[in-house]
């Protein structure tokens, strides 16, 4: 075999021995220089992508680094000095599934090295450290080492990420990274560690640079000092002076650890406060907390501080049984806020505050106390109805010997038509009347307490409760209603009729149609009704349309039956809503009809039934000493007026036709 055919077949062989192992991010580019600190570890790298390199002699022992042990394990054909592990161990120059105690991981590398712990930073849950990242990696970071504290496991690594716990853990501490020795604060402006926060941030209880959320102005300064805005450094060294008297919170983004009045009422309302800052001017220190309002028995100080209000005790009462206040209300609660003055006696502890729940025997105690809130001073009776203490009990109830106002028993009226359908909504003009009855069946319904007089009725509450045996006398007077005087009445007082319901009511002028027996003005004559009826009784009873200025004149009342109708009446009341007239356009002598009778005609003129079958009248009229002989057919009163030239009276005319057709 010859040199060359020697060398091939070693090339081949040693090809053949060659394994690839598994991509690591160690590439740069187009190639592997960062993947080895040595010519001959970077040669064995081969570019996969942009980041990353594949390790090409797994099947080689040596050389050794933390990439190769991370792309040579799990490969089935790498050496087994190769395959122990992803890590590498400098100690023992060897690959290593796990970091030996004592070690921790640098997962940039692979690279197994001595770790350097950091301070203790206060962020311990007494269980782990969740308080001392946002997630998961941070919070991996740490291991606690107290109820309270939690220390950086390793500062001679830069994590990916990190935060303010991180920077103070790791300031100062020998070993750690130059990354994490800058300063004990972090800023997300520049994700780095930083000796002090930049300008316009300030660092909050993390110790991470936030941006400054100012708060208003309050008056807590002195001579340009804050050192009057709390009680102590800590709270003062919040805020910064605006003028000698005026100061504002730093920051309202933060929430301090401790704060008061001052702080609440700086950051209540200003842009970027925190939640617990923005509730309420005032501070509870019952809560620690800003509050809107101070907590019952707590009035507001000169430092919009909460404090107890000093109590007012009420009157004593008897309602303690063997030293007792057990007797003095239904629930623990009311009984609570009484205290015993001696065996069967107890008093209100403080009349000065309203409970949210109370009693009589509360209304008792606080009534006319020293320095008692109205709520509860203003009569010794409680209303269980509206919750609250009265004067007297409302109607409908009565004091028991608790002072507690009770219903009356009831006494129910008579059943009345006033319903519909199972409902009483006909029996009233308001709500209120209605819910005095109860549905009975049908349209039958009646009022449901006859014993007590409501505020305002009505006819059907008068009919109802009339003569029912326990009505109150002013429902027990009679079953009509006078809106007049808002009373049950035996009989409608004069000038009043009782319409359908009972009510009574005064009545009303009906104003007739326009009807065509006016006159107008001229020749200084006034417009008149002089043509509405035979003389001035009735003519008065019209009323000339001064509207439309013609010859219309309009019945003044058709509510009423005059003693003498006539035509143009029953014509101007016809159709009128609420006319008493009788109904018809035409008069017939006696009353108005709807139509003529046969053998009748009927005038325009006025509204009049007129005979006219006449032809054989021929007869002398007498009138003074002269006589006319009529010589032609009389059709109407106008035609004998006409035709025999005489002014015999209407009503002399009618009881004629009356006599010849009787």
């Amino acid at each position: 075999m010859n040199k060359l055919n020697t060398i091939i077949i070693a090339l081949l062989i040693s090809t053949a021995f060659v394994r690839a192992g598994s991509p690591v991010s160690c590439g740069s580019g187009i190639n592997c220089n960062l993947c080895g600190d040595t010519d001959e570890i970077r040669r064995n790298f081969a570019a996969v992508s942009q980041t990353e390199c594949s390790y090409s002699k797994c099947n080689q022992a040596t050389p050794i680094n933390g990439f190769i042990c991370q792309s040579c394990y799990g490969q089935s054909d790498a050496v087994q000095a190769l395959n122990q592990g992803g890590f590498y161990n400098p100690t023992t120059n060897s690959c290593v599934i796990s970091c030996p105690y004592g070690t921790q991981p640098d997962y940039t590398t692979s690279t197994c090295h001595s770790v350097k712990p950091g301070n203790n930073v206060a962020c311990s849950t007494a269980v782990d450290c969740s308080k001392c990242g946002a997630t998961q990696q941070i919070q991996n970071l740490f291991t606690p080492v107290s109820e309270t504290d939690c220390q950086m496991i390793d500062c001679s690594q830069t994590p990916p990420s990190y935060n303010g716990y991180v920077c103070k853990s790791c300031y100062q501490v020998s070993g750690a990274a130059a990354a994490l020795n800058i300063g004990n604060f972090y800023d997300p402006g520049t994700s780095a560690c930083v000796a002090s926060c930049p300008q316009g941030t300030q660092a909050d209880n993390t110790n991470t640079c936030q941006i400054v959320k100012p708060g208003k102005s309050v008056i807590c300064g002195y001579s340009g000092s804050c050192s009057r805005c709390g009680d102590t450094p800590q709270i003062a060294n919040l805020f910064k002076p605006v003028n000698n008297s005026k100061c504002k919170m730093i920051d309202c983004s933060q929430t301090p650890p401790s704060y008061n009045g001052y702080v609440c009422k700086s950051c209540f309302q200003a842009t970027g406060a925190t939640d617990a800052l923005n509730i309420g001017y005032f501070y509870d220190p019952g809560t620690s907390a800003c509050v809107a309002s101070c907590p019952q028995g707590n009035q507001i100080d000169f430092n919009n501080k909460c404090k107890p209000i000093p109590t007012k005790p009420g009157n004593n009462i008897s309602c303690g049984s063997g030293g007792s206040c057990s007797g003095c209300g239904a629930t623990s609660q009311i009984v609570n806020l009484f205290t015993t003055v001696s065996q069967s006696s107890c008093k209100m502890i403080d009349c000065s505050q309203t409970p949210p729940s109370y009693n009589a025997y509360v209304c008792q105690s606080c009534y006319q106390a020293a320095g008692a809130i109205a709520a509860l001073n203003i009569g010794n009776y409680y209303n269980p109805g509206t919750h609250a203490c009265v004067t007297s009990c409302p109607q409908g109830t009565q004091a028991d010997n608790t002072n507690t106002c009770q219903p009356i028993p009831t006494k129910p009226g008579n059943n009345i038509s006033c319903g519909l359908n199972g409902s009483c909504s006909g029996c009233g003009t308001t709500p209120q009347i209605v819910n005095l009855f109860t549905p009975i069946s049908g349209s039958n319904c009646k009022v449901t307490d006859c014993s007590q007089t409501p505020t305002s009725y009505s006819s059907y509450v008068c009919q109802s409760c009339y003569q029912v045996t326990g009505a109150i006398a002013a429902l027990n007077i009679g079953n009509y209603y006078d809106p007049g005087t808002n009373a049950c009445v035996a009989e409608c007082p004069q000038g009043k009729v009782a319409d359908i319901k009972k009510n009574c009511q005064i009545p009303q002028t009906i104003i007739g149609k326009d009807v065509s027996c006016g006159t107008v003005a001229s020749n200084g004559n006034a417009a008149n009704c002089n043509l509405c009826g035979d003389n001035s009784i009735v003519q008065n009873l019209f009323s000339y349309d001064t509207t439309t200025a013609g010859q219309n004149c309009q019945f003044k009342d058709c509510s009423t039956i005059p003693s003498t109708l006539n035509g143009w009446i029953c014509n101007s009341c016809n159709g009128v809503e609420g006319s008493k007239i009788p109904v018809g356009l035409y008069f017939d002598g006696s009353t108005c009809v709807s139509t003529c009778s046969t053998g009748v005609a009927t005038s325009q003129s006025n509204w009049t039934f007129n005979f006219y079958s006449f032809g054989i009248l021929r007869k002398y009229y007498n009138h003074g000493k002269k006589r006319k002989r009529v010589k032609s057919k009389i059709y109407t009163i106008d035609n004998f007026r006409e035709r025999t030239g005489t002014r015999i009276a209407i009503h002399l005319i009618d009881n004629y036709f009356k006599s010849k057709h009787s």
